[in-house]
């Protein structure tokens, strides 16, 4: 087995270039992340929404619109039947 001689510049420039690798590793994987979930758009949340929630959603809308508001009281129970 051979022995090999590093010396100290020759190990400051393998870190540095290490480093290098890495950082460009991790900054590939943050884009492909940042990618793809900017690829959901508001429409695709909006779908995992049920039926049944969206018309909840729609009725408070309207409630607001027609001035119809709730104690903080009457909110917690009909909060409730969603638990």
């Amino acid at each position: 087995m051979e022995n090999i001689t590093i010396t100290i510049p020759d190990f400051v420039h393998l870190s540095t270039e290490l480093q290098a690798q890495l950082t460009a590793q991790l900054q590939n994987y943050a884009d492909f992340l940042f990618q793809k979930y900017a690829a959901q758009t508001d429409t695709e949340n909006y779908t995992m929404v049920s039926e049944e929630e969206l018309e909840a959603i729609d009725k408070g809308i309207a409630d607001l619109k027609n001035g119809d508001e709730y104690s903080h009281e009457e909110a917690k129970k009909i909060y409730q039947q969603w638990l």
